[in-house]
């Protein structure tokens, strides 16, 4: 009788085999005739096509090797429309937000050879420098070099998208391997039967299984739904980010620099704005305020000239097209994002997995976002090589490496700054005092975390870093008071606060421009060579100035 198919045999000389005891079907256990049987592929259901889950796809299915069988089948599910298969002239009627690339995300999509030189490089703009405003002073400086951690690559979210599907469809789109479903929502996650209920545009309803189950469906995710139904030990906490902010796309004006960041810090009284350029000759100008600190009548006119008139009056940075800006302005409403936090990352024994924002939505104040799910994506992907293919070691693992990444990711961008003028621009100038003292004395002081991040620092090293400085513990305290007195006030369980006087109104703009140029001095500067976590002791005057405690 012929050995099984798939009998492991470790035989020295063809005499060896000849004398080898042969394994009748009498003699295998079903135990055994389960593990001789051919292996099947482990079936992936990936929830979301936006960057974390199309780039985990393009991973899962990579694993597969040309002659063999396969080890993962994979299907995707989305809601909206294919964005590979739109032209150009259909990817720009697809625009939404302008991001930055940095090395989270960068080093994910270069992990899959070409995707980042044949796709992704060719929708975005490399930055080369930063311009800092201050009024309509301009400050240039040069920005991170090419292919290191403190590289930038700003981008239309839905043209990374675009290109992480068209590379989807080109290289695996006639495989068997893979299935797409677009305009297709799920809507129910039978985690007992393993199996997700999806509708499709038509009304139609299925069934569909699952071996692993990757929720990457954004901050409403079904997907998440399942872990907080079916694991009570499971916390999720979604938020709103406290922040409103408009933005538009405008061709980019006559000697304002392409391939530059633009940093428009206090540009309008009560508001601060970013200039990200795109491809094309344009530029993407974000503009908002905090909750609490509203900006004037005129910028929520619904008046176009009204809202022109103040912006000709108030913002000095760059010149603008303000009739075509304002009528863009009031075409839209005011804009916000969302946080999510969660205890875990996966389920084993629903084999669920999330990554994205469905995992660590996050305010976009330090840029960090897609990146992280890029970067949730490619260790999901190392994990399951380190593991085997061992799906439940390797969720496990996926868990304790990315959830404190993910947190240090939701805190860091959301306590950047202080609600308080008063102590924002005490911390502003502990940040500013730490980098100048980091340039002079490296080995004895620590890098500005926030700055440090921008080169290749984890974000939970840093985070454990400022919450040895108090700096995290401080700001959550006076922004969390702040954030619980605006919606007492909102809702009428207090009155509402007093109008501001011109005087207060006045030093309050000071404050807020000393903040926000300070804040974008850091972001703008170029860090050093990381010293060791813990730098020798400070004197203790200027440990006190510098919060190190």
């Amino acid at each position: 009788v012929p050995v099984p198919e798939g009998c492991p045999r470790i035989l020295k000389n063809a005499s060896e085999e000849l004398m080898a005891p042969r394994l009748s079907v009498m003699d295998v256990t079903p135990t055994t005739s389960e593990a001789l049987s051919p292996k099947q592929p482990l079936h992936v259901i990936v929830c979301g096509a936006g960057p974390g889950g199309l780039l985990c796809a393009i991973n899962l299915l990579r694993r597969n090797i040309d002659g063999q069988p396969p080890r993962f089948t994979v299907e995707l599910l989305d809601g909206g429309e294919d964005f590979g298969a739109l032209d150009a002239a259909g990817l720009q009627r697809k625009r939404s937000w302008m991001i930055g690339l940095a090395w989270p995300g960068l080093r994910a999509i270069r992990r899959v050879p070409g995707l980042y030189e044949g796709y992704v490089s060719k929708v975005g703009v490399q930055v080369r420098r930063l311009a800092l405003y201050l009024g309509s002073r301009k400050i240039l400086s040069s920005s991170g070099e090419a292919n290191t951690d403190a590289e930038n690559y700003l981008v239309d979210r839905n043209f990374i998208v675009h290109a992480l599907a068209r590379y989807l469809n080109e290289t695996f789109g006639a495989s068997k391997q893979l299935t797409v479903r677009y305009q297709t929502k799920v809507q129910y996650v039978d985690a007992d039967a393993r199996r997700v209920l999806t509708r499709e545009r038509d009304g139609t309803e299925a069934y569909r299984p699952y071996d692993l189950l990757v929720g990457a469906d954004g901050v409403r995710s079904a997907v998440r739904a399942a872990l907080v139904a079916n694991h009570r030990d499971f916390q999720c906490a979604v938020s709103d980010i406290f922040e409103r902010f408009k933005a538009v796309l405008i061709e980019l004006p006559e000697g304002v620099e392409d391939e530059c960041m633009h940093v428009f810090p206090s540009c309008m009284p009560a508001m601060n704005g970013i200039g990200l350029v795109a491809e094309g000759g344009r530029i993407n100008i974000s503009i908002g305020h905090r909750c609490h600190a509203p900006c004037d009548d005129a910028l929520r006119s619904d008046d176009a000239s009204v809202v022109a008139a103040y912006l000709r009056q108030h913002f000095k940075a760059i010149p603008l097209p303000y009739d075509e800006v304002a009528a863009k302005w009031v075409a839209q409403p005011w804009n916000s994002t969302t946080m999510v936090h969660c205890s875990a990352y996966h389920s084993e024994r629903l084999r669920i997995a999330l990554l994205g924002d469905a995992a660590h939505a996050t305010s976009p104040s330090i840029g960090m976002g897609m990146n992280h799910a890029l970067g949730d994506a490619a260790a999901l992907d190392d994990l399951i090589d380190a593991h085997a293919d061992d799906i439940p070691r390797a969720l496990a693992a996926y868990s304790a490496a990315r959830v404190k990444e993910g947190h240090a990711l939701t805190d860091m961008a959301d306590l950047i700054q202080s609600y308080d003028g008063a102590q924002n621009l005490l911390m502003t100038l502990r940040q500013v005092g730490r980098s100048v003292l980091h340039s002079l004395l490296p080995s004895h002081v620590a890098p500005e975390p926030y700055l440090a991040i921008a080169n290749g620092m984890k974000l939970s090293t840093a985070y454990a870093e400022l919450e040895r400085m108090g700096r995290i513990q401080a700001i959550r305290a006076t922004n969390a008071a702040i954030k619980k007195r605006h919606f007492a006030q909102a809702t009428g369980m207090l009155p509402p606060p007093p109008a501001a006087r011109p005087l207060r109104r006045a030093l309050a703009a000071l404050i807020v421009a000393a903040v926000s140029i300070g804040c974008a001095m850091l972001i703008m500067g170029k860090g050093g060579p990381l010293p060791p976590p813990l730098p020798p002791p400070l004197p203790p005057p200027v440990k006190r100035f510098l919060g190190v405690f």
